[in-house]
């Protein structure tokens, strides 16, 4: 009787390794596949901040592009607005 008790605990032991060595395997398995996603996303992620740079710089530039308009067309423009009420000035002072 001793046997048979030996062999069921060989059996059992050796059926929780081989358990042991599926969830290991499965594990493993899991984990490559996870690594596989994290880099697509990584890759994906610096795409993103790749455009997200270059539309940052472009912002950029259209804002430097506007602030230089802004200092050298609206003084001129409240300059011609000056002269034209100024002129209207002198036409309705002629006609009166």
């Amino acid at each position: 009787m001793s046997i048979d008790s030996n062999l069921v605990f060989e059996i059992a032991i050796c059926l929780s390794i081989l358990g042991l060595l599926i969830y290991i395997i499965i594990t493993h398995r899991n984990t490559l596949i996870s690594k596989d996603e994290a880099y697509l996303i990584n890759k994906e992620l610096k795409i993103k901040l790749k455009l997200a740079e270059n539309k940052s710089e472009l912002l950029n530039q259209k804002n430097i592009l506007v602030e230089e308009i802004n200092e050298s067309i609206f003084p001129q423009f409240f300059k011609i607005i000056k002269q034209l009420l100024l002129l209207q000035k002198a036409i309705l002072e002629e006609h009166q």
